[in-house]
Parts: C-alpha cells; sequence; structure tokens
C-alpha cells in the first residue's frame, strides 16, 4: 500500500493539497510537474504513512479521497504482502487466494491513527447463475412439492447451514438441477412460519446510507466471541431476503454475505476491528445489482437468525432516518413492531401473510 497509482485529475488535486502550506507559485508549479508524472503513470502515494491518510480524512470528497475509498485490485497493490503481517490464518488465506488466481480486492479503512486494509473476495471469481424463482421443488417433497424455490428458502437454507459452509457446497445449489435435486434440504415456507412465531433476537434498522454503521454495530458485539464461532443472520428489504454471517477467526472478523440472485456463491470481508465496517458501502455487499436497482434502496433491517421467548430480551437498533412505513411488513416479520424503539413509528399492520420474497 506504499505505492498507489493516481490519475492524472487525483493526482493534481492530491498535490495540490499536500503542499498547501507552500508559497502559492511553487505549489502551483510542483502540482503540474506531478499532473504529467501522473499522466505518464509515475505518480504515486503510500497510505502507510501519516499524510495521505490525513488528506483523506481532511478532504473526503476530493477526487483522490474517492479514489483511495474504492476497492483496488491487486495490479495496484501487492495483495498477498498487504496481509503478511496481519495474523497467520488471513496472511495464508490472501496468499491461497492470489496463487490460485481468484480476485482479491482491498478497500482502505481511513482513521485518525492511520489506515487499514480490508480484503474482499467471493467463493468463486465468476458470478453464478440466478435461480431466485426459478427452480421448482421436486413433486416428491412432502410439505410443498412442485412450489418455486424464492429468495426467502435460499436465504434460510444458507444462514441454516444446508449449504454454503465451505466452497464445495454451492454445487448443491449452482444449477437448476442440482437445485431441484438438493430441493428437500431447503427450507419451506412452514419452516419460516414456523421459527418467525417468535421474535428475532436482534434486529439492525438501517438506511442506504447507514448500513455500515449496522454492520458495524454487530462486529462490534460479537467481536470477542470464540474462534470458529458464527451468528448468522438475514438481510430484509421488501421484496427481497438475503443472508449474512459473522465468522470469527484468528485476529479478524469475517462478515460474509449471501445473494440468492447470485445463487451459488458468496462474498466475504474481512475485518482487524469493527471499526473497518465503516468503510463497506452498499455498492460492495450488493454488487451484482443494476444500478437504477440500488439507486431505489431505502431502508431494510437486519434480523438475528436466534430468537427470544420476549420482545423486550431483542436488542434492537435504529441507524438513520429509516423509511417505517416502506419496510413495515418486514418489521412484523421480525416481530419487533412494538418494540419501545420503533412502535411509535409504524403503522399497525393488519393481520396477513408475513412471507417476503
Amino acid at each position: 500500500m506504499d505505492a498507489i497509482k493516481l490519475g492524472v485529475l487525483p493526482a493534481i488535486s492530491h498535490s495540490w493539497h499536500r503542499h498547501a502550506e507552500s508559497w502559492f507559485l511553487i505549489r502551483a508549479i510542483k502540482t503540474i510537474v506531478n499532473g504529467i508524472k501522473a499522466l505518464f503513470g509515475r505518480y504515486t502515494v503510500s497510505v502507510l504513512g501519516v499524510v495521505t491518510p490525513r488528506l483523506v480524512s481532511e478532504n473526503p470528497n476530493s477526487s483522490y479521497a474517492k479514489v483511495l475509498c474504492k476497492p483496488l485490485s491487486a495490479y495496484q497493490i501487492n495483495i498477498a504482502k498487504t496481509f503478511s503481517d496481519k495474523g497467520v490464518y488471513l496472511a495464508n488465506k490472501i496468499k491461497q487466494l492470489c496463487n490460485k488466481g481468484r480476485t482479491v480486492e482491498v478497500k482502505l479503512a481511513f482513521k485518525p491513527d492511520g489506515v487499514e486494509a480490508v480484503p474482499m473476495y467471493y467463493s468463486q471469481n465468476e458470478m453464478s447463475e440466478n435461480l431466485n424463482g426459478k427452480v421448482h421443488r421436486s413433486l416428491f417433497d412432502a410439505v410443498e412439492g412442485g412450489e418455486l424455490i424464492r429468495c426467502r428458502h435460499l436465504a434460510l437454507g444458507y444462514v441454516t447451514g444446508a449449504f454454503g459452509r465451505g466452497k464445495h457446497t454451492f454445487s448443491s445449489v449452482d444449477t437448476r438441477s442440482a437445485l431441484k435435486f438438493f430441493s428437500d434440504k431447503i427450507p419451506t415456507d412452514k419452516d419460516l412460519d414456523t421459527h418467525w412465531l417468535k421474535p428475532s433476537s436482534g434486529g439492525y434498522y438501517f438506511t442506504k446510507s447507514t448500513l455500515s454503521h449496522a454492520i458495524q454495530s454487530i462486529a462490534e458485539k460479537y467481536w470477542d466471541m470464540p474462534n470458529a464461532t458464527e451468528k448468522d443472520f438475514l438481510v430484509l428489504i421488501p421484496k427481497h431476503v438475503m443472508g449474512l454471517r459473522f465468522k470469527k477467526q484468528e485476529g479478524c472478523l469475517k462478515v460474509i454475505f449471501y445473494e440468492p440472485n447470485d445463487t451459488g456463491r458468496h462474498r466475504t470481508f474481512s475485518l482487524y476491528d469493527p471499526g473497518n465496517a465503516c468503510t463497506l458501502e452498499p455498492e460492495d455487499l450488493f454488487s451484482i445489482w443494476p444500478p437504477d436497482e440500488l439507486d431505489e434502496l431505502n431502508s431494510g433491517i437486519i434480523v438475528s437468525y436466534d430468537t427470544q421467548e420476549h420482545l423486550e430480551q431483542c436488542h434492537v437498533n435504529v441507524f438513520g432516518d429509516v423509511d417505517f412505513q416502506s419496510i413495515e411488513g418486514i418489521t412484523f416479520l421480525a416481530g419487533h413492531r412494538d418494540h419501545p424503539k420503533i412502535k411509535s413509528s409504524l403503522k399497525r399492520e393488519p393481520e396477513g401473510n408475513r412471507r417476503q420474497g
């Protein structure tokens, strides 16, 4: 992370801010020279020192800050070298992925005391087929024979461990024939309704701009759990359900996201500190979404798969100006609508179908 190339405009902006205390003429000359260097790919910056992280913090809307806050590819930094001193587990994992030709991207989490790298990678490089709502259960299924398998069923199957624990397990759901054959292992609506008779033990209500804050809150809550322990969640937005897991490993917490519209793989983010979650943006999680769908994202809930007997035992937090009317139905599904933190913002939901997706 000590030689990240910047394009001409980001380089000019970076140089101008970097030499802010120089005389105007000297500042202008240095900026012009550095812009020319960038034109030939020779202007690089380091985020390991104190200068660039400080400039990014002071000028978050600058062109160079926007570049440095986007995922960096292996062509811009040495990925394996970056994580060589970050604990045996993660160092070996990243090295293994790079040696196998797997795509690993890095986001930089800028903090007042420096910068840390957040690696991101899929369980396979290629996008998988979208099988959400396209495969029927086997006719021999005793509960829902012939019914379509939708996102709610896939997400629930993922968080309950029917698949997704190991790259190889996605072979059970990554083709139409495999998913149909495996359909008796995929949870049904009956399973969903039975499980949600009790309220979810945790609800993290977010807006598009506060999604990272909700993830950070969960990371803080479970940061000290033992190695190899995991916590499972569903991400609920109107008309769609996704899966989310937090797994503790040596020196880091893995945030693992499952999008049923990318049925045969998941995406992993590794955090060295709960605060590193602040760098994650909706575009990082919902990377396969078309821009217009991402623009329409308003509010949602991350709900724990665990349940509680009583509502007052549930851990509920609201991040930002959540549009409760748009998520009224999924709030009902989570069992939180009468929780003190949100019930004053909700209309009463008539009794009806609690299912999503």
